[in-house]
């Protein structure tokens, strides 16, 4: 996880997130259409280097692995939070 949040806060990945927050607006469909995909390719191109699959697939493997984790873990469930805040920023306005 804190390798994800890393990679959100690299300067082209806060851009291309910035722009597409900036062209979807409020709109929950085009947040589906512009920001969902880029979160999903930041995260897809993290979690191979912990043996996920670098897809979909991958994705919802350490996705569900992570909703275990933060069960027993508070770091690992303030992480996670932090990840969804950036994932839907729509809410944090």
């Amino acid at each position: 996880l804190s390798d994800i949040l890393s990679a959100f806060k690299n300067v082209e990945n806060e851009k291309k997130m910035k722009d597409a927050l900036d062209d979807a607006g409020n709109d929950m469909l085009m947040i589906m259409q512009f920001i969902f995909p880029i979160a999903t390719k930041i995260q897809m191109n993290v979690i191979p280097k912990y043996g996920f699959s670098g897809d979909g697939d991958g994705l919802i493997l350490f996705t569900r692995t992570i909703q275990k984790y933060e069960k027993e873990n508070e770091k690992i469930r303030m992480m996670n939070s932090q990840l969804r805040s950036l994932v839907l920023p729509v809410f944090q306005q």
